[in-house]
């Protein structure tokens, strides 16, 4: 299957090329640079942006991109955006009082290291050759931004704030003042206090920052389980339009995936939304399996979500989670208590039928690479017939 350039990743990727651009050719044109220079520019935004793009790539197509849960191209081109505009900060300021370090800080915050690296990287160059910093503001500021993007990892956890602060605020100090130095061969009674008040800013900084961006981008995921699942979601009312029995279909693996789930202690939110887009392939005569995965991706579907549709049925790929094999088995059951109401066929005892069903379950090879134990698979079972089928 050939996989097309979504809009949720070539509109963030354009606004990232039109901040880059612009940002570099406007400062260019403050501090009036000849043509030459002006095309020297362009080629290191080029440069600049090869590398940014492919690793952005590199990880969503090695699935590395998902460990990163603040990490998505709407973010990042938004992390871009702020990260620029401490860019043009930066020029205006006095040398060593430039507070790159917040470059990883912002960046780090919508994206990944790597990203947050390069991005510190390209405007270490870009200030260069703009202002013409001496070398040895040139390292001080590469190292800051190298070890500032280490260090923000640890905001992650809010329980590290502090202690990720105060080593922030003694690498600012110190590495600038130690350049400083090497610079004028003397550090000012000015110079201090002004590099002291900088680095207390960037920690006050950053702590705000983090507790009102970083801890609310990591909900994009949970934002957008919650926008598939509202009821007046395109494709809900879509199927519900195209085809009620689908939908109704959905409605009840959906549901009774989320309350197993619950039951197990397995993830309810991806159960509930992936028990209801589990059948996807066969909302369209003419879609298929493929077809499917290629329109959740469109539709910028969690990558659980995906990988779960992927696995209909056995059909292509077999149960590789406790929720795919979970959600497999719910559709199995509700598919075949649907084909019995419509055959009008009775059945002396439904939950007989049940444990039949299940038991056929079990013995195929489905639940083999999905992690899920038999003794959860029987919790499962007990659960459906004693009360799951009857709320």
């Amino acid at each position: 299957m050939i996989e097309k350039v979504t809009p949720y990743r070539a509109i963030p990727m354009a606004i990232i090329m039109v901040v880059i651009f612009a940002t570099s050719l406007s400062l260019g044109f403050y501090e009036k640079m000849q043509i030459g220079e002006y095309i020297m520019l362009l080629i290191l935004d080029m440069i600049f942006l090869g590398l940014f793009f492919y690793e952005l790539e590199y990880k969503r197509i090695h699935k590395e991109l998902y460990n990163y849960t603040q990490c998505s191209f709407i973010n990042v081109s938004l992390g871009v955006c702020f990260t620029s505009i401490v860019v043009v900060i930066c020029v205006f300021l006095p040398e060593f009082l430039k507070p790159m370090i917040l470059i990883p800080v912002v960046m780090c915050a919508f994206s990944t290291d790597i990203l947050a690296i390069i991005f510190g990287a390209y405007s270490a160059i870009l200030i260069t050759l703009l202002t013409n910093i001496s070398k040895e503001e040139l390292i001080a500021s590469v190292l800051v931004i190298l070890f500032a993007a280490i260090i923000v990892n640890s905001f992650s956890n809010e329980n590290e704030y502090i202690w990720s602060c105060l080593t922030m605020f003694f690498l600012n100090c110190i590495i600038n003042i130690l350049f400083y130095f090497k610079r004028n061969s003397i550090v000012s009674k000015e110079y201090f206090i002004c590099i002291i008040a900088l680095s207390v800013f960037i920690c006050l900084f950053t702590l705000v920052f983090y507790k009102k961006v970083y801890h609310n981008t990591i909900s994009e995921e949970k934002n957008k389980y919650d926008e598939i699942l509202d009821e007046n979601y395109h494709e809900i009312l879509s199927i519900k339009a195209f085809s009620p029995k689908e939908y109704n279909h959905a409605i009840r693996v959906s549901d009774l995936s989320y309350r197993c789930a619950k039951k197990l202690g397995y993830d309810t939110t991806l159960c509930a939304a992936a028990g209801f887009y589990y059948r996807m392939c066969k909302w369209d005569e003419e879609q298929g399996i493929n077809k499917a995965i290629e329109k959740a991706k469109y539709q910028c579907f969690p990558e659980a979500v995906i990988k779960i549709i992927s696995e209909y049925n056995g059909e292509i790929n077999l149960p590789s989670s406790k929720e795919s094999a979970l959600i497999n088995m719910t559709d199995t059951l509700v598919s075949k208590i649907e084909q019995l109401k419509s055959t009008q066929n009775n059945v002396a005892d439904i939950n007989i039928f049940i444990y039949q069903t299940l038991n056929e379950f079990s013995i195929s090879n489905k639940l083999d690479a999905s992690g899920m134990s038999m003794h959860q698979f029987l919790l499962v079972r007990d659960y459906l017939v004693k009360e799951g089928l009857k709320k």
